[in-house]
């Protein structure tokens, strides 16, 4: 379950261990990232490596179990060679 804030969207976790898929889009592709997460509290912490990734704006979709659960837009400077994304999580019972 989802709930949009702005451009974004908040996961609503309903367990304590998820497997994600996490793919970044640009015009130029898309890179796709697994990721588990465990001990899920209020946010989602991703590391990336984006000293291969284009200069300019990705699109970033989290999925779980394909669905689309958060998307956010990140901007990749020409310096940048690492990003952390921080996701909202608004845990559920």
């Amino acid at each position: 379950m989802t709930e949009n804030i702005g451009k974004s969207q908040l996961f609503h976790a309903t367990d304590e261990s998820c497997i994600f898929r996490i793919i970044v889009e640009s015009e130029y592709g898309h890179i796709v990232y697994n990721s588990s997460i465990e001990n899920i509290l209020n946010e989602i912490h991703l590391d990336f490596d984006t000293s291969l990734w284009s200069k300019g704006i990705h699109l970033l979709k989290l999925l779980n179990n394909n669905k689309l659960i958060y998307q956010t837009l990140i901007y990749k400077n020409i310096n940048q060679d690492t990003l952390c994304i921080k996701i909202p999580i608004k845990k559920t019972e």
